[in-house]
This record gives C-alpha cells, sequence and structure tokens, in this order.
C-alpha cells in the first residue's frame, strides 16, 4: 500500500478494499502488506475483517541464524579456483560488530546487502551507516560484468543508426548513475509515473540537444540498460525497482542537492517517507555543510529537539541509521527519548522503538 505514492488515491484504494472485504458475499481472502503509515490512514480496514500483524526484525539469534544459513548456502554453491571463497559466520558478525551496524543488521535486507559486500571485498572495512551500505553495493553493482558488458555491446535500437546511435549509447552509459537517481527521484514524485517513462523524462531533459532526436526508437533500448544494474527489474506491471529502499536512496541524491527544510521535514514526519528523508539527510552530511567544521547532521537534530515531542523520535532515527552526529548531541537525544517515556506521552511508543534501534550505543547502555 506504501507504494502508490499518491495519499488521495491510497486512501481511495484503501477505501475500496474496506468496502470490498466487509461485502459479505466476497469471494476472497486478501493479504494486504505495507511499511508503518501515519496514524489513522488504515482506518478503511477495520479489524473485525483484518487481522494486523509487524514483521519483525532478527533478534540476535535470529542474525546469527541468518548468517549461518547464508554461509552454508554461499558454500555449497561455491566454485574453487573461480570464486573467492565465502565469508564465514566469524567475519559477518565481527564485521558487523566493528562498525557498529549490529543494530541495522536486524533489517534482512541490510544482513543481505552486508553479506554481498562482505563477499566483494574481505579487506575493506564496511561502512558505518545505512545509506554508505547502500553507497557500497550501488558501486558493487557498478562494476559488474554485465555492465562492463554494455558498454561494449551497443543494442540494435542504437547501433542502427551509425556514429549518431553510438553516440547516443555512449552518453547513457557515461551518466548511467545520473540517470539512475533521476528515475528514482521522478518515479517518488506524486504523479508517480513508470520506470520507462521516467527514464525517457530525464533523458529528454539532461541529454544535449541533437544527442537522441536522430536515433528513432531509441526508448525500446531502455530496458537492456535499466535492468543490467540489478537495481532495476521485470514485474508484471513493467520495470520497477528491485526495493523500495533503492529507489529511495537513488533518489536522496537530486534531493540532498535541491534541498528544502520544509519539504525534507514534511518527509521527515511521516512514516512512509522517512527512509527518503533519512537518505537525505545522510547524503546531505556528505556532500554540504552549514558552516566550516560542522556537519549538517547536527543542525537538523538540534531544529527537531528543539522542537521535541514526536521529532525527538526522528532524530533518535537519524542516529540509529548511523548518520554521524557529535557525542553531546546524541546523548542529548537519548536523554529527550528517554523523557519521553518517563511522560508516558502519545510518541512513548515510537520513542521506545527507536531508543531499541540504538541499542548500540553506549548512552542507551547506562
Amino acid at each position: 500500500i506504501d507504494q502508490v505514492i499518491s495519499t488521495p488515491a491510497r486512501t481511495e484504494l484503501l477505501a475500496r478494499l474496506g468496502s470490498w472485504v466487509s461485502d459479505p458475499f466476497c469471494p476472497y481472502q486478501l493479504m494486504v502488506t505495507s511499511r508503518p503509515l501515519l496514524s489513522g490512514e488504515l482506518g478503511p480496514l477495520k479489524q473485525e475483517y483484518f487481522g494486523r500483524f509487524m514483521l519483525r526484525r532478527f533478534d540476535s539469534d535470529g542474525l546469527l541464524r541468518f548468517a549461518s544459513q547464508w554461509v552454508a548456502f554461499r558454500k555449497a554453491q561455491h566454485v574453487a579456483e573461480i570464486e573467492a571463497l565465502p565469508i564465514t559466520v566469524e567475519r559477518f558478525m565481527i564485521s558487523l560488530k566493528a562498525a557498529s551496524l549490529l543494530s541495522l543488521a536486524r533489517v534482512p535486507l541490510i544482513a543481505t546487502i552486508t553479506a554481498l559486500i562482505l563477499e566483494s571485498d574481505q579487506e575493506t572495512a564496511l561502512p558505518t551507516s545505512r545509506a554508505g551500505l547502500f553507497e557500497r553495493f550501488v558501486l558493487h553493482l557498478s562494476s559488474s560484468r554485465r555492465l562492463e558488458e554494455l558498454g561494449s555491446t551497443i543494442p540494435s535500437q542504437f547501433a542502427s543508426h551509425g556514429n549518431v546511435g553510438q553516440g547516443a549509447w555512449a552518453w547513457l552509459i557515461s551518466n548511467l548513475r545520473n540517470l539512475l537517481e533521476g528515475v528514482a527521484d521522478i518515479h517518488l514524485s506524486i504523479d508517480s509515473p513508470k520506470v520507462i517513462e521516467c527514464a525517457v523524462r530525464w533523458i529528454k531533459r539532461n541529454a544535449p540537444a541533437g544527442t537522441f532526436e536522430l536515433v528513432p526508437g531509441w526508448e525500446d533500448g531502455l530496458s537492456g540498460l535499466l535492468t543490467a544494474t540489478s537495481l532495476v527489474v521485470p514485474g508484471p506491471q513493467g520495470l520497477h525497482f528491485a526495493h523500495p529502499n533503492f529507489a529511495e536512496y537513488l533518489a536522496a541524491g537530486p534531493r540532498a542537492k535541491a534541498f528544502d527544510l520544509e519539504s525534507w521535514l514534511a518527509d521527515a514526519r511521516s512514516p512512509d517517507s522517512r527512509s527518503l528523508a533519512l537518505f537525505v539527510a545522510a547524503r546531505l552530511s556528505h556532500e554540504a555543510e552549514t558552516q566550516p567544521g560542522r556537519r549538517l547532521a547536527d543542525t537538523l537534530v538540534e531544529l527537531l529537539l528543539e522542537r521535541s515531542g514526536a521529532e525527538a523520535s526522528i532524530a533518535g532515527e537519524i542516529i540509529a541509521d548511523g548518520i554521524a552526529v557529535t557525542p553531546a548531541l546524541r546523548a542529548r537525544v537519548v536523554d529527550s527519548l528517554f523523557e519521553q517515556l518517563e511522560r508516558d506521552e502519545l510518541e512513548a511508543s515510537e520513542a521506545l522503538t527507536v531508543l531499541v534501534n540504538i541499542t548500540t550505543d553506549i548512552e542507551v547502555l547506562r
């Protein structure tokens, strides 16, 4: 449900589902999945017709079991003298601990990305944030043999137009990362166009004049390029991002460059867009500073603490995401979350969840 970006469209969909299921003659049983949404938005799905369940993250035993099963599977599939030796359970767990990623890796997707990164490079230390892991993973996919082959294998839609077609294809290859980020940004906009439509839009806006005008049918050659990244995959309704987090991380690039505080706060307050807001904050902290020697993330966290209430939980999620802030500011955030628990405010439940997610921080363990 959360992947219906338009709020009015999502509201209408939920209303129709609720009406359909409440019909005593409805012949079907439905499973509706969603990331968290704003309070009350799932109201049309009445509890008398829907049971509600939440997927849990790995606990410590679950994470260890994941690592053991991953290693066993990779060893069974390993081809000697062609592939590097698989990682060990010990290597996986020690690397997570060294990078303070044990809490983040409780999310199965993060655990999987981490294992793949370690397999591709067992010498380099892991990043210490969710955004850092996604960046390393995108770079890993960008160096795949499949993408390398595309540079010299020109699709017929381009090759049939001689030098002009070759030039257009070369431009796409050299601007692939920007293309992916632009596609994700457009795809996560309110009208949420399909991935191919987003790609065509971005190329028409950003390619030098004359690059594609003399290459009729070039749009038909985009699917192979996008799916070669493994970040975009085919599906019954056309191409889509392999996981919403991939689209969010990529879209955070353009949005960080055109940062607007009020838009960011609106995304951060809404559970279904908070992940995107956190990626934007992470990418901002790498690319810009509000003052010499001062992290932008510090400024955002201070602003959130000043506003108090639910905003304190957003500040906590910035820390839980591995985005660096000063130790003093991190302590203020933790204190604010504990104060919400003591006052038993409406936000106490969310504050407790955030505290659990940052339990690798020494301030929480005191």
